[in-house]
């Protein structure tokens, strides 16, 4: 009995992207139609589309071995197999430890296979992102997908290790690891691979979902990119203890250590309490007044200084064997279904907040700036209206009236162009203080400089130390940007009010270049480079090993800097759009205010068929503006506000559990 709870999400996640990329598409032609799709337009309509075809998820399982990793990923994805496909490719009894092995379908080769990075791939200088691309780096190996156990024998390669000398450990950079596991005659026992690649026609996998299964401490030490870039990109962290267990020094001490470096990222991590059918039978403490698992999750909580509501326990083995059983009593015991509502409502979370990052930047903007000029027009053609009915009784004193109103509002249109004139200098001279900041020149300046420091450098102690002193800089730069990026917000929201306040302008200042990714970037690549010099290991490796992996770096922070560049020209661009639409419909209302006086002084009988189009034109606009509301309310749906909370769905399966028991 396989359970389809991640794939019903899923499901729920394509449907709401199809239905925001139609939304896209009838945005497109709506500005079409209006005659309003430039080429800056066309530009957001493409990154939305292109962000929404982005359908990789990845779930992350981390934790010592023996947590029962291999168990929980049959549980959620290979029970159908009826036997432990990972699990049975350890050693019975034994916890092995293993490289990172990361699960997913690939569609481009579109075949079942078992990929090997050798450990000798280290002395390569090469990020894995950059060996994925070279197939000449991995050892191949065909998956029979109907054969379980050709599975479990090529799976079982994984875990395998070889005996290299003290010398190569060093060449390797695993001389610390090397040390924690001693030597027997100038040979030491290190993984045979690096890391494995699972190409597997599961459905889920085929819907994008991927996964990478993380080994201990050690492994996460040797491999800085697994921190730097592989789970902080991940949509659910799942970091797993067992109960019998509970917390142990090695956990604790993982924890703190992915706690410090993965920071923010780490906020959206799960603890999974697995083996909890292990305190099932225990015998209750007459004095307790909760069952066991929940004083064990208190415990866990105060330990590691958590909410309780990020732990979850649950019996991935009692789980595995449920769903080969189809006991649906035990499923819910299990509470693996629970687990499964879990992952699948962070991943889309994670992933919803996402896309609503991008929606709000490309297309947010642009919605509100429409719909603000449509709302304003058919307010234009309401005061139209009344004018013309003023106009039935074509008095003297009613035609004088409403050309000294036309005159006033003249007199406002005037004004406005003089202080958007104003407003745009000073804007101008503010974001000039932004573009030096931003100077390409500059900053390639200070990387010259740093690079040449770099080569005189004697030891790797120094260059490690002109390496830590660019990236300060760099991080300098980076909190100055962030600040007058924060004048600049300043001014334009002071501009918006001043229009507000003295013309009557009722406009929300759109949100120029948010800085949020930008900064979060830069702390990556910063954490990245922590991480690098900050290694015990690192001042063994060659002068060349660490100017490459600087180089690599820089790189990020170069591509970071343009991009970010090119996000605060755009922006600027349209920083003051909405005040020119304001003005120019203001332009456009008065012309055509002063066309109905002159055509009603010249004939009587034009002054109906005036009211008659200017009652067609707002309904007319009325069917705009619901057009848009439409498209906007659909690119704002939330898929996950339908759904059941975790807490629910467990609720109901203990619920059908103690029915069943009594």
């Amino acid at each position: 009995m396989q359970t389809h709870i991640i794939q019903d999400y899923l499901s729920d996640y394509r449907q709401w992207k199809s239905r925001v990329a139609r939304s896209v598409r009838e945005l497109e032609g709506w500005l079409g139609i209006q005659g309003e799709l430039n080429e800056e337009n066309r530009a957001h309509i493409r990154r939305t589309l292109s962000a929404l075809q982005e359908h990789r998820l990845r779930i992350a399982v981390l934790g010592e071995p023996g947590r029962g990793k291999s168990v929980l990923i049959d549980a959620l994805f290979f029970a159908d197999y009826q036997e432990p496909l990972l699990t049975a490719s350890q050693e019975s009894g034994k916890h092995s430890a293993r490289c990172p092995l990361e699960i997913l379908w690939d569609e481009r080769r579109n075949e079942s296979y078992l990929r090997l990075l050798p450990i000798e791939s280290r002395t390569q200088n090469l990020s894995i992102a950059a060996l994925k691309k070279d197939p000449k780096y991995w050892v191949h190996y065909p998956l029979q997908t109907q054969d379980l156990a050709q599975l479990v024998s090529t799976l079982s390669e994984i875990r395998k290790q070889k005996s290299i000398s003290l010398g190569e450990a060093k060449r390797l950079g695993l001389l610390e690891e090397a040390n924690r596991e001693g030597s027997n005659l100038g040979k030491v026992s290190v993984m045979k691979w690096r890391y494995a690649i699972m190409s597997f026609p599961h459905p889920l996998f085929k819907q994008g979902l991927s996964l990478i299964s993380v080994p201990d401490l050690q492994g996460l030490a040797s491999e800085p990119e697994l921190l730097a870039d592989l789970l902080p990109k991940s949509q659910a962290l799942l970091f797993l203890l067992a109960a019998d267990t509970a917390v142990s020094a090695n956990d604790r001490e993982i924890w703190r250590y992915l706690s410090h470096r993965l920071e923010r990222s780490w906020d959206k991590t799960l603890i999974v309490l697995n083996k909890s059918d292990l305190l099932w039978d225990q015998p209750q403490n007459p004095k307790a007044e909760e069952p066991e698992v929940q004083r064990q999750i208190t415990y866990i909580a105060n330990t590691l200084v958590v909410q309780e509501d990020r732990i979850a326990a649950v019996s991935a083995r009692m789980g595995f064997q449920a769903k080969v059983n189809e006991d649906d009593l035990l499923l819910a015991k299990s509470q693996l279904s629970e687990l499964e509502h879990r992952i699948s409502r962070q991943i889309l979370e994670e992933r919803y907040q996402q896309l609503s990052n991008v929606l709000d930047v490309e297309i947010g903007q642009l919605v509100n700036r429409s719909r603000q000029r449509i709302t304003q027009r058919i307010q234009n053609i309401e005061s139209q209206l009344a004018e013309l009915e003023e106009m039935r009784k074509k008095s003297a004193d009613v035609l004088e009236h409403l050309l000294h109103r036309i005159q006033a509002d003249k007199d406002l249109y005037l004004k406005s162009i003089s202080l958007f004139q104003a407003s745009r200098e000073k804007l101008l001279a503010e974001t000039e203080i932004m573009r030096q900041s931003l100077n390409k020149e500059l900053i390639d300046q200070l990387l010259e400089e740093n690079q040449q420091e770099l080569e005189h450098a004697w030891s790797t102690s120094a260059l490690l130390g002109h390496m830590k002193q660019l990236f300060d800089e760099l991080g300098r730069a980076v909190q100055k940007l962030i600040h007058e990026s924060e004048r600049v917000r300043r001014l334009l929201l002071r501009t918006y009010r001043r229009f507000d306040r003295e013309l009557g302008f009722n406009l929300s200042p759109p949100e120029v270049f948010s800085t949020a990714a930008f900064v979060a970037e830069a702390e990556q690549i910063q954490r990245a480079a922590r991480l690098f010099y900050k290694r015990p290991r690192v001042f063994l490796l060659p002068k060349a090993v660490v100017i490459d992996h600087y180089r690599d770096l820089v790189e990020r922070f170069n591509a970071l800097f343009d991009s970010f560049r090119a996000d605060f020209e755009r922006s600027m661009r349209l920083s003051l759009q909405p005040i020119i639409d304001q003005i120019e419909e203001n332009k456009r209302n008065i012309a055509l205010r002063v066309e109905n006086l002159e055509r009603i002084n010249r004939s009587k009988d034009n002054l109906q068929e005036r009211i008659d189009e200017a009652n067609k034109q707002y309904v007319e606009t009325a069917k705009q503006l619901t057009a848009l509301r439409n498209i906007n309310n659909a690119l704002r749906y939330n898929p996950l506000k339908e759904r059941k909370s975790p807490k629910t769905a467990s609720s109901a399966a203990r619920t059908q559990t103690l029915s069943a028991s009594s």
